[in-house]
């Protein structure tokens, strides 16, 4: 591959069971396996990878084991039992990833690795506008084996920003920033409990606005969370439902259900379609069915 600005050829070679990245005929340093979906580049040209030193193929042509590295410029970061591939922000200044040691996981930013989590949910990971990295992360819970794969549950559950954790929860469903980048919204609950396939329903649901919890609801839908042109906050609530497992995950029924705009709820219905909460095009006016 060439690097975006054109000026430098990048490939991967393999010598004698060592395997190299080779930026314009230079030869990085040599490893037992280099992840080649995981090769990227900076805007200025520089090389950044995934290495890995004592593994071992199966019979399968799969390498596994071994300590894990992500190379930058040339450089080892710190040695994991895992790492997921590197990313950069969208402003292209910070170099992230989320890494394992044993039976915690971190997010490293530039290497420097983050407390230590017992869980990091990899797609929660999201962006202030000034580049720092925020997350969805947890201690204190368990894994199962649900068939062929494991799947977290209980604990507490915090979002952290630039390393520093906010109020724990049971649950934490989802959280993004405001259009304008300036305040952080999040879902959450207590109070509710898990399944044994690692489903949770149940308890008191809130919205919080930079950290500041709303009203507790039996329910509000993810999917309904929109701003005004101002930055407020908007979304579909309910109380005295309740919760029905379909063999996959739970459904909320029933009750009576409000939109809430800016922590305020509005009147109640027995119904009010998530999908269909909108706003007119020139922002003045909410549209709900």
């Amino acid at each position: 591959k060439f690097t975006p600005d054109g000026k430098n050829l990048v490939y991967i070679a393999s010598n004698g069971g060592k395997w190299y990245v080779v930026a314009n005929g230079r030869k990085g340093e040599g490893f037992d396996y280099i992840d080649k979906d995981s090769l990227k580049f900076t805007p200025d040209g520089k090389v950044v990878y995934i290495a890995n030193n004592g593994g071992e193929w199966n019979d399968d042509g799969i390498y596994s084991g071994g300590k894990w590295y992500v190379v930058f410029n040339g450089k080892k970061g710190e040695a994991f039992d895992n790492v997921g591939y590197p990313e950069f922000t969208p402003d292209g200044k910070n170099l992230f990833y989320i890494a394992i040691n044993g039976d915690k996981w971190y997010v490293v930013v530039n290497g420097k690795k983050g407390e230590g989590f017992d869980y990091i949910d990899e797609y929660s990971l999201k962006f202030t506008p000034d580049g720092k990295v925020a997350y969805i992360a947890s201690n204190g819970g368990e894994w199962n084996y649900i068939g062929i794969h494991s799947e977290y549950s209980g604990g507490k559950w915090y979002v952290v920003i630039d390393g520093k954790k906010g109020e724990g929860f049971d649950y934490i469903r989802y959280f993004e920033f405001t259009p304008d980048g300036k305040n952080l919204v999040y879902i959450a609950s207590n109070g509710g409990k898990w399944n044994e396939d690692g489903k949770y329903y149940g308890g008191k649901w809130y919205v919080l606005v930079n950290g500041k919890k709303g009203e507790g609801f039996d329910y509000i839908a993810r999917y309904s969370l929109e701003f005004t042109p101002d930055g407020k906050v908007v979304y579909i609530a309910s109380n005295g439902g309740k919760w029905d497992y379909n063999g996959e995950d739970y459904e909320y029924s029933g009750g009576k259900w409000y939109v809430v705009i800016d922590g305020k709820k509005g009147e109640g219905f027995d119904y009010i379609d998530e999908h269909l909460l909108k706003f007119t095009p020139d922002g003045k006016n909410l549209v709900y069915i």
